[in-house]
C-alpha cells in the first residue's frame, strides 16, 4: 500500500485515532528513509563495481559511420611464373586501391620517423630467399637492412608507436611446416642501440600503453612484456590450443583487442579493464559463422572499426590456409556488424595479407 492510498483510507476510516495516525506516519517514514539508505547503498556498489572498466563504445552503430585512412596490405601479383610481393593500400577517401611499394616485400609498418618500415624481401645467391627486416626511405624508395638475427622466416614486423622499438616473429627452423608455436619466437629491437629481447614460443607481437609493452600469442592465448620492468603477464587466456594461423589486433588506445581463431571460424572481440591494477582483457561480443572464415584483423585509427579477411568456406583450403576468393570486411567494433566490404580483384587472393589502417 503506498502513501496515497495509506492517506485514503485514513480520510474514510473516522474511528482512526491520532495515535494510530501517528503510529503509521512513523512507520511510513522508517520505510522510506530504508528505500533511500537502500537505493545509496546499490548505487554506490554499481559505481565501486565498474571502476577502471571504460564503457565508451556503444553497442548500437554510431550516426557517424565515415571510414578514413588507408587499409595497407600485402599481396602477391604474377610475372613470369613468379609470385612478386608487394604493398598495397585500399584508401577510405577515394575508394580505390592502388600500389605503394613495388619492391619485393611481405610484412609492413610505417612509423613516425623520416623512412618507412617493413618486412624487406632479398634473393641471395642460395636456391632460397632470405627475409629480414629493412627500413625504406618514403622518398627515395632505397631499402636499408636493420639489425636482426638473420633467420630465414622473419614476419609479423611492427614498430612502437615512440619509434622507439620494433619487432617481428621468426621461425627457428624453416622446413618445420607445424602449426604450433614450438618453432616461432619474437624478437624486439631497440632502434637506436640495436640491443635485442628473444621471447620463445611466441608470434605476432603489438606494442601497447605507448609503446611500454608488448602483447604476443601462445598456444596458451595473449601475453604482454613489459619493456621497462622485464616482466610478463598474461592479458587473456580465453582461448587454448591456438596456433599461428590464429591472429589478433590491438587498438590504437590498447583498450580492445581483436582476435580471429581459424578453427572456430570465429571473431573475439575483448575490451580492456582494469582490475587490481591490472589490465585484463574480457569479450564483449563473439562472432561465428559456419559459413565465413574470417582472419588478419586490423582496427582503424579511431579504434571505433575493425577489418578482417573473409571468405566462404567452400572457398577456402583448411589445409593449405588459402582462399580462392576474399574480402575485406569492415565491422564496428561496438557490436561486430559489417557496415562496408572492400574487393580485392586482380589480386592472388591467397596471397592477401592486411598490415595496417593508418590515417
Amino acid at each position: 500500500m503506498n502513501l496515497a492510498s495509506e492517506g485514503t483510507v485514513l480520510r474514510e476510516s473516522r474511528m482512526v485515532s491520532t495515535s494510530q495516525k501517528i503510529k503509521v506516519g512513523s512507520m511510513i517514514l522508517t520505510l522510506l528513509v530504508f528505500a533511500g539508505v537502500g537505493l545509496y547503498v546499490w548505487q554506490s556498489f554499481q559505481t565501486s563495481s565498474s571502476v577502471g572498466v571504460d564503457m565508451t563504445v556503444e553497442s548500437e552503430l554510431p550516426l557517424d559511420l565515415n571510414l578514413y585512412g588507408n587499409l595497407y596490405f600485402s599481396a602477391n601479383r604474377v610475372e613470369d611464373e613468379f609470385d612478386i610481393p608487394e604493398i598495397y593500400r585500399h584508401s577510405f577517401d577515394s575508394n580505390v586501391i592502388e600500389l605503394v611499394l613495388n619492391k619485393p616485400a611481405y610484412s609492413y609498418s610505417s612509423g613516425n620517423l623520416d623512412v618507412d618500415f617493413g618486412i624487406g624481401f632479398i634473393k641471395n645467391t642460395k636456391d632460397h630467399d632470405e627475409y629480414q627486416p629493412v627500413s625504406i626511405n618514403k622518398t627515395s624508395g632505397e631499402m636499408k637492412a636493420l639489425p636482426n638475427n638473420l633467420s630465414m622466416s622473419e614476419t609479423d614486423f611492427t614498430i612502437s608507436p615512440d619509434n622507439k622499438y620494433y619487432a617481428y616473429s621468426f621461425k627457428l627452423n624453416e622446413d618445420d611446416t607445424n602449426d604450433s608455436f614450438t618453432m616461432w619466437n619474437v624478437a624486439i629491437y631497440n632502434y637506436e642501440t640495436g640491443e635485442s629481447i628473444t621471447i620463445p614460443r611466441a608470434a605476432e607481437p603489438e606494442f601497447i600503453n605507448d609503446s611500454t609493452d608488448v602483447v604476443y600469442m601462445t598456444s596458451d592465448g595473449l601475453f604482454m612484456y613489459n619493456l621497462k620492468t622485464k616482466q610478463t603477464l598474461p592479458l587473456t587466456k580465453l582461448y587454448q590450443n591456438l596456433t599461428i594461423k590464429d591472429d589478433y589486433a590491438v587498438s590504437n588506445d590498447s583498450k580492445f583487442i581483436v582476435m580471429t581463431i581459424l578453427s572456430l571460424h570465429s571473431i573475439s572481440i575483448l575490451q580492456s579493464n582494469i582490475i587490481d591494477g591490472l589490465n585484463k582483457f574480457e569479450e564483449i561480443k563473439l562472432i561465428k559463422s559456419e559459413n565465413v572464415v574470417p582472419r588478419f584483423p586490423e582496427i582503424s585509427p579511431n579504434n571505433k572499426f575493425f577489418a578482417v579477411m573473409a571468405a566462404k568456406k567452400e572457398d577456402f583450403d583448411e589445409q593449405t590456409s588459402s582462399y580462392k576468393n576474399i574480402t575485406a570486411e569492415i565491422r564496428y567494433i561496438g557490436n561486430g556488424e559489417v557496415i562496408k566490404e572492400v574487393s580485392f580483384d586482380g589480386l592472388k587472393p591467397q596471397s592477401v595479407v592486411l598490415e595496417e589502417w593508418t590515417n
